[in-house]
């Protein structure tokens, strides 16, 4: 698999590193998955205490990242 998932196949796991180390938030584009997935954060280095949480609106296209902050985003698969 390549890093921008080229040759990745869709039932692989997609995940999205995200890196913010600018001193305030900004705004990402989140890369396209096939259709019937959506990114759920996974794991987050801000301190907001919220470490699990899915994109709500499944055409999300950008995400804001607080200041100082990583994020790791993965490829979910929604439920039938």
């Amino acid at each position: 698999v390549l890093l921008n998932g080229q040759y990745a196949k869709p039932e692989e796991n997609s995940l999205f590193l995200v890196m913010n180390a600018w001193d305030h938030p900004y705004d990402f584009i989140l890369p396209t998955l096939p259709e019937g997935y959506r990114w759920e954060k996974v794991l987050s280095s801000s301190t907001s205490g919220k470490r699990k949480e899915s994109t709500e609106n499944h055409d999300r296209k950008s995400l804001t990242v607080p200041a100082r902050t990583a994020e790791v985003y993965e490829g979910v698969r929604l439920c039938p």
